[in-house]
């Protein structure tokens, strides 16, 4: 079970669907789960995630959507 509240494929998600913001604070207001923008950030610094990570994994659907 993973520590973190938040999770790779949650923030796919969320930069997929955001055109403008693309804060920690944001992703907590429309997160479907219960989410603290501190929680976000968290897993943003202790996972290391790098933005060629996170476009790995998010590209498929967001080139998907603009077709």
């Amino acid at each position: 079970m993973s520590k973190f509240k938040c999770s790779q494929d949650l923030y796919c998600s969320f930069l997929s669907v955001t055109s403008q913001r693309y804060s920690a604070l944001s992703l907590s207001q429309v997160s479907p789960t219960n989410i603290s923008h501190d929680a976000v950030s968290r897993w943003l610094t202790d996972t290391h995630c790098q933005p060629k990570q996170i476009w790995s994994a998010a590209k498929d659907r967001v080139l998907a959507e603009s077709e």
